[in-house]
């Protein structure tokens, strides 16, 4: 007797931080102060060293949240639990943003989490969705590089990946919740 199996196939989803459209160049919405008048604003490339990347992801999350100072909406975590991705998931759904200190033992460096992959299936969050700062400006993508392997991973090695196809083992050392600002 024969017996077929159908598997499912991967029901993938991406979420993406309100603001951003990757139509071409990466984007994000900007509100002029004096007319209130919306409009995109290309996310330029940084134009400081790899070790120094906090201050270009801090200037692209100001300006995708549209704040500034980052202090007054950042939360700092040290590491990575499991648990961190579900959190990030609720960010990024609440109009927020994560930074992320990345090393991979021989050096240290920053990306801004600009949405998260899940798996509809099982409700879980497989990847993050970065602007590393090590990397090429994505061109119709809202992303540069995934990092895989966030779900069952408690403080180990994750799997990075540029969209250019190269692959690292990284950790997480430390990451910062910047939430949405409260609109009145």
């Amino acid at each position: 007797m024969i017996t077929e199996t159908v598997t499912t196939p991967p029901q993938t989803e991406h979420l993406f931080v309100r603001g951003l459209r990757f139509e071409g160049e990466l984007q994000y919405l900007s509100k002029a102060s004096g007319n209130h008048k919306a409009t995109f604003r290309e996310v330029k490339m940084p134009k400081v060293r790899r070790d120094v990347g906090l201050a270009w992801c801090s200037a692209v999350a100001a300006s995708i949240l549209g704040v500034w100072p980052l202090t007054e909406h950042a939360i700092h975590h040290s590491g990575w639990v499991t648990t961190d991705s579900a959190l990030i998931e609720q960010l990024v759904r609440n109009g927020g943003l994560a930074l992320i200190q990345l090393g991979d033992g021989y050096s240290n460096w920053w990306a801004v989490v600009t949405g998260v992959e899940l798996d509809r299936a099982c409700g879980n969050v497989t990847a993050l969705l970065l602007l590393d700062v090590t990397q090429s400006l994505p061109w119709s993508a809202g992303y540069n590089a995934r990092m895989a392997g966030i779900a069952n991973s408690d403080r180990g090695a994750l799997n990075w990946q540029s969209i250019d196809g190269a692959h690292l083992k990284v950790n997480i050392l430390r990451w910062l919740e910047i939430c949405a600002p409260q609109t009145a």
